[in-house]
Protein backbone atom coordinates (compact mmCIF):
# COMPACT_ATOMS: atom_id res chain seq x y z
CA UNK A 1 0.00 0.00 0.00
CA UNK A 2 1.93 3.24 -1.08
CA UNK A 3 -0.37 4.81 2.01
CA UNK A 4 1.35 2.89 4.25
CA UNK A 5 4.80 3.22 2.08
CA UNK A 6 4.02 7.62 2.72
CA UNK A 7 3.59 7.30 6.24
CA UNK A 8 6.25 5.19 7.07
CA UNK A 9 8.66 7.82 5.18
CA UNK A 10 6.97 10.59 6.85
CA UNK A 11 7.40 8.90 10.32
CA UNK A 12 11.53 8.39 9.20
CA UNK A 13 11.74 12.03 8.78
CA UNK A 14 10.64 12.73 11.80
CA UNK A 15 9.75 16.83 11.97
CA UNK A 16 6.69 18.14 13.81
CA UNK A 17 5.18 18.63 9.47
CA UNK A 18 5.88 15.32 8.64
CA UNK A 19 4.38 13.35 11.93
CA UNK A 20 1.30 15.41 11.52
CA UNK A 21 1.23 14.06 7.63
CA UNK A 22 1.75 10.70 8.90
CA UNK A 23 -0.82 11.08 11.43
CA UNK A 24 -3.91 12.25 8.57
CA UNK A 25 -1.93 9.27 6.46
CA UNK A 26 -2.99 6.83 9.37
CA UNK A 27 -6.69 7.83 10.38
CA UNK A 28 -7.25 7.73 6.98
CA UNK A 29 -6.24 3.62 6.43
CA UNK A 30 -8.07 3.21 9.98
CA UNK A 31 -11.13 4.64 8.66
CA UNK A 32 -10.91 2.66 5.44
CA UNK A 33 -10.59 -0.66 7.91
CA UNK A 34 -10.52 -0.71 11.75
CA UNK A 35 -9.49 -3.60 12.13
CA UNK A 36 -5.70 -2.66 10.19
CA UNK A 37 -3.26 -3.64 12.92
CA UNK A 38 -0.62 -2.74 10.64
CA UNK A 39 -1.98 1.32 10.02
CA UNK A 40 -2.75 1.38 14.02
CA UNK A 41 0.79 0.80 14.89
CA UNK A 42 1.47 3.66 12.87
CA UNK A 43 -0.51 5.56 14.39
CA UNK A 44 0.84 4.82 17.44
CA UNK A 45 4.17 5.25 16.47
CA UNK A 46 2.82 8.91 14.92
CA UNK A 47 1.45 10.13 18.21
CA UNK A 48 4.76 8.49 20.23
CA UNK A 49 7.56 10.30 17.87
CA UNK A 50 4.52 13.83 17.77
CA UNK A 51 5.18 13.82 22.09
CA UNK A 52 2.45 16.51 22.64
CA UNK A 53 0.60 16.92 25.94
CA UNK A 54 -2.48 19.14 25.28
CA UNK A 55 -4.06 21.01 28.45
CA UNK A 56 -6.93 19.17 28.67
CA UNK A 57 -7.45 15.53 27.52
CA UNK A 58 -5.07 12.75 26.92
CA UNK A 59 -1.39 13.19 25.91
CA UNK A 60 0.25 11.35 22.63
CA UNK A 61 2.13 8.91 24.96
CA UNK A 62 -1.53 7.99 26.24
CA UNK A 63 -3.06 7.58 23.04
CA UNK A 64 -0.40 5.98 21.13
CA UNK A 65 -0.30 3.31 24.20
CA UNK A 66 -3.91 2.55 23.47
CA UNK A 67 -3.26 2.17 19.45
CA UNK A 68 0.04 0.00 20.61
CA UNK A 69 -2.41 -2.17 22.56
CA UNK A 70 -5.40 -2.20 20.24
CA UNK A 71 -2.70 -3.72 17.24
CA UNK A 72 -1.49 -6.73 19.50
CA UNK A 73 -5.00 -7.73 20.79
CA UNK A 74 -5.93 -7.76 16.33
CA UNK A 75 -2.32 -9.51 16.13
CA UNK A 76 -0.37 -10.93 18.56
CA UNK A 77 2.46 -11.71 16.71
CA UNK A 78 2.82 -8.08 16.06
CA UNK A 79 6.30 -7.37 16.93
CA UNK A 80 6.66 -3.52 15.98
CA UNK A 81 3.73 -3.11 18.16
CA UNK A 82 5.24 -4.96 20.90
CA UNK A 83 8.68 -3.32 20.81
CA UNK A 84 7.84 0.20 20.22
CA UNK A 85 5.41 -0.18 23.06
CA UNK A 86 8.22 -0.88 25.33
CA UNK A 87 10.48 1.45 24.12
CA UNK A 88 7.82 3.76 25.05
CA UNK A 89 7.03 2.86 28.02
CA UNK A 90 11.19 2.91 29.09
CA UNK A 91 11.30 6.34 27.60
CA UNK A 92 8.87 7.36 29.30
CA UNK A 93 10.13 5.96 33.01
CA UNK A 94 13.21 7.52 32.44
CA UNK A 95 11.80 10.71 31.50
CA UNK A 96 9.81 10.75 35.02
CA UNK A 97 13.03 9.62 36.83
CA UNK A 98 15.10 12.83 35.47
CA UNK A 99 12.05 15.40 35.86
CA UNK A 100 11.73 14.11 39.30
CA UNK A 101 15.61 14.27 40.23
CA UNK A 102 15.12 18.04 38.68
CA UNK A 103 11.72 18.85 41.58
CA UNK A 104 13.59 17.60 44.15
CA UNK A 105 17.12 19.85 42.83
CA UNK A 106 19.11 16.82 42.71
CA UNK A 107 20.28 18.73 39.70
CA UNK A 108 23.94 16.69 38.82
CA UNK A 109 21.56 13.21 39.22
CA UNK A 110 18.88 15.10 36.93
CA UNK A 111 21.48 16.01 33.81
CA UNK A 112 22.43 12.12 34.22
CA UNK A 113 18.68 11.16 33.80
CA UNK A 114 18.46 12.99 30.74
CA UNK A 115 21.50 11.28 29.22
CA UNK A 116 20.84 8.35 29.84
CA UNK A 117 17.02 8.85 28.47
CA UNK A 118 18.06 10.23 25.29
CA UNK A 119 19.92 7.31 24.67
CA UNK A 120 16.83 5.30 24.52
CA UNK A 121 15.54 5.73 21.01
CA UNK A 122 17.79 7.96 18.74
CA UNK A 123 14.77 8.00 16.08
CA UNK A 124 12.77 10.46 18.50
CA UNK A 125 13.64 13.64 17.14
CA UNK A 126 11.03 15.21 19.29
CA UNK A 127 10.85 13.88 22.59
CA UNK A 128 14.74 13.79 22.32
CA UNK A 129 15.33 17.63 21.69
CA UNK A 130 12.84 18.36 24.74
CA UNK A 131 15.32 15.84 26.98
CA UNK A 132 18.45 17.92 25.51
CA UNK A 133 15.96 21.07 26.60
CA UNK A 134 14.99 19.83 30.29
CA UNK A 135 19.22 18.78 30.98
CA UNK A 136 20.24 22.36 29.56
CA UNK A 137 17.88 23.59 32.19
CA UNK A 138 19.40 21.55 34.93
CA UNK A 139 22.82 22.50 33.52
CA UNK A 140 21.42 26.10 34.05
CA UNK A 141 21.16 25.64 37.88
CA UNK A 142 24.65 23.48 38.33
CA UNK A 143 26.33 26.71 36.40
CA UNK A 144 26.90 25.21 33.28
CA UNK A 145 26.47 27.91 31.02
CA UNK A 146 28.45 26.53 27.74
CA UNK A 147 27.15 23.08 27.92
CA UNK A 148 23.76 24.19 28.58
CA UNK A 149 24.35 25.98 25.08
CA UNK A 150 25.66 23.35 23.56
CA UNK A 151 22.56 21.02 24.49
CA UNK A 152 20.14 24.08 23.25
CA UNK A 153 22.11 23.73 20.01
CA UNK A 154 21.45 19.95 20.19
CA UNK A 155 17.67 20.40 20.76
CA UNK A 156 17.35 22.84 17.99
CA UNK A 157 19.08 20.42 15.40
CA UNK A 158 16.42 18.08 16.11
CA UNK A 159 13.37 20.42 16.37
CA UNK A 160 14.05 23.37 14.94
CA UNK A 161 10.54 24.75 16.26
CA UNK A 162 11.48 24.39 19.63
CA UNK A 163 10.84 27.25 21.03
CA UNK A 164 11.69 26.66 24.56
CA UNK A 165 15.68 25.52 23.92
CA UNK A 166 16.03 29.15 22.20
CA UNK A 167 15.03 31.05 25.42
CA UNK A 168 17.19 28.83 27.20
CA UNK A 169 20.11 29.33 24.73
CA UNK A 170 19.70 32.87 25.13
CA UNK A 171 19.54 33.11 29.15
CA UNK A 172 22.55 30.65 28.92
CA UNK A 173 24.35 32.78 27.19
CA UNK A 174 23.52 35.78 29.20
CA UNK A 175 24.79 33.76 31.80
CA UNK A 176 27.92 32.56 30.17
CA UNK A 177 29.07 36.25 30.12
CA UNK A 178 27.75 37.61 26.74
CA UNK A 179 23.84 39.39 27.26
CA UNK A 180 24.54 41.76 24.29
CA UNK A 181 23.90 38.64 22.50
CA UNK A 182 21.43 37.11 24.84
CA UNK A 183 19.26 40.58 24.32
CA UNK A 184 19.34 40.46 19.98
CA UNK A 185 18.50 36.60 20.25
CA UNK A 186 15.71 37.18 23.07
CA UNK A 187 14.53 40.35 20.96
CA UNK A 188 14.16 38.10 17.97
CA UNK A 189 12.20 35.45 20.02
CA UNK A 190 9.70 38.08 21.59
CA UNK A 191 9.27 39.33 17.52
CA UNK A 192 8.03 35.39 16.94
CA UNK A 193 5.96 35.28 19.71
CA UNK A 194 4.42 39.23 20.86
CA UNK A 195 2.10 37.98 22.90
CA UNK A 196 4.35 36.19 25.76
CA UNK A 197 4.45 38.22 28.43
CA UNK A 198 6.44 36.00 30.27
CA UNK A 199 9.18 35.78 27.40
CA UNK A 200 8.97 40.24 27.56
CA UNK A 201 9.91 40.34 31.01
CA UNK A 202 13.08 37.76 30.26
CA UNK A 203 13.76 40.02 27.68
CA UNK A 204 13.85 43.39 30.08
CA UNK A 205 15.71 41.49 32.84
CA UNK A 206 18.56 40.67 29.87
CA UNK A 207 18.34 44.19 29.16
CA UNK A 208 19.21 45.34 32.72
CA UNK A 209 21.79 42.50 32.80
CA UNK A 210 23.61 44.09 30.07
CA UNK A 211 23.99 47.71 31.50
CA UNK A 212 24.78 46.15 34.34
CA UNK A 213 27.65 44.34 32.68
CA UNK A 214 28.44 47.40 30.30
CA UNK A 215 28.57 49.90 33.83
CA UNK A 216 31.13 46.85 35.32
CA UNK A 217 33.41 47.10 32.13
CA UNK A 218 33.64 50.65 32.30
CA UNK A 219 34.55 50.79 36.09
CA UNK A 220 37.19 48.84 34.74
CA UNK A 221 38.51 50.86 32.41
CA UNK A 222 38.24 53.59 34.59
CA UNK A 223 40.42 50.88 37.26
Amino acid sequence: NWQVLRAKANLKIGSVNALGEAQGITQALMRENSSDAEAITLAGRSLYLKDDKPRVGKSDYDRSEMYFRQALSLDPDNTQARTWLRTMKKLERARNEANDFFKRGRYSDAVTGYSEAVEIDPTNKVTNAKLLGNRATARMKTKEFDLAREDCDLALKLDPTYTKAKRTRAKATGEGGDWEQAVKDLKALNEENPGDNELARELRNAEIELKKSKRKDYYKILG
